[in-house]
């Protein structure tokens, strides 16, 4: 169950795992895999799987002491409407963001539209040095226009050379001098080993 942030309603006390967001949106991944190299099982098998629904306060996970609270009254478990899926087949979709000023325009957007909590203290602060404060109109000056857009190239030549030129590391590149990297690094998908040292490549 994923909870919006600020939530203070009733909240189940069995049959779910909670998770309370700080953000308006939120993106489930998930991932399903070929059977044969033919798609077909894996799209039947979500689509016949995955549902995502509203849920009813005072039915499943709600305990009768908490209905006799008076805090929330019993509900009937309603079904789930039907699922709609969207095939993104042939479909495209930009995730690159721009590597000009638009990036702060974009940034303060995402700040304006969320709750305060959605970011930590320190990028609040980092954001507010720049002037991107919620609440406040976000209009530099020509000489830190200037500036971030600066900023905004530098940042982009930067994290690609990173990205295509990285240090070499154990378990990071899959054969000496190719360019097929493993970005789970030795600690797999569990995360539990830090990313090894690397050192500057020849």
């Amino acid at each position: 169950m994923i909870l919006p942030p600020g939530f203070d309603g009733p909240v189940p006390q069995g049959g779910f795992y909670v998770a309370r967001s700080r953000t308006t949106r939120v993106w489930v991944a998930g991932r399903s895999f070929l059977v044969n190299n033919d798609p077909k099982p894996a799209v039947e098998l979500v689509q016949k799987s995955l549902k995502m629904y509203p849920y009813v306060a005072g039915a499943v996970g709600t305990s009768i002491a908490e209905i006799l609270t008076g805090k929330v009254k019993a509900g009937r478990e309603v079904p789930p409407p039907p699922m709609r899926f969207v095939d993104g087949s042939g479909m495209s979709v930009n995730t690159i963001p721009p590597s000009d000023y638009r990036f702060f325009e974009m940034i303060d957007r995402l700040v304006q539209q969320e709750p305060v909590g959605a970011l930590d203290v320190e990028r609040m602060g980092q954001l507010a040095s720049i002037g991107i404060v919620k609440g406040k109109k976000f209009d530099p000056d020509a000489r830190m226009k200037k500036i971030l857009t600066e900023a905004a190239a530098v940042g982009m030549t930067v994290s690609r050379t990173l990205a295509y030129k990285p240090r070499e590391s154990e378990g990071f590149a899959y054969y000496p001098g190719s360019a097929w990297l493993n970005y789970l690094w030795v600690g797999g998908y569990n995360m539990e080993t830090p990313p090894p040292m690397g050192k500057p490549t020849r």
